[in-house]
């Protein structure tokens, strides 16, 4: 129903802004990351469906679902 997406635009802002401000890390960055809308498919989507994968959002930007990434 819909997939996962890197934020890049939001990850470069920052990185610039760090440059700019001589924070510059280098190395790994891990920026954000999101769920794809779904566009002309908004009204075939059941409620249901997109309240749970708003849960499942709310879950993974909070921490209380893991992916698993780092462990």
């Amino acid at each position: 129903v819909s997939s996962a997406m890197k934020l890049i635009t939001p990850g470069v802002v920052d990185l610039i802004n760090m440059a700019n401000e001589g924070n510059f890390p280098g190395g790994n960055y891990v920026g954000e990351v999101g769920l794809a809308p779904f566009h002309d498919f908004e009204d075939s989507v059941p409620q249901e469906l997109k309240d749970e994968i708003d849960a499942v959002r709310a879950g993974l930007d909070d921490g209380s679902i893991s992916t698993g990434y780092g462990n």
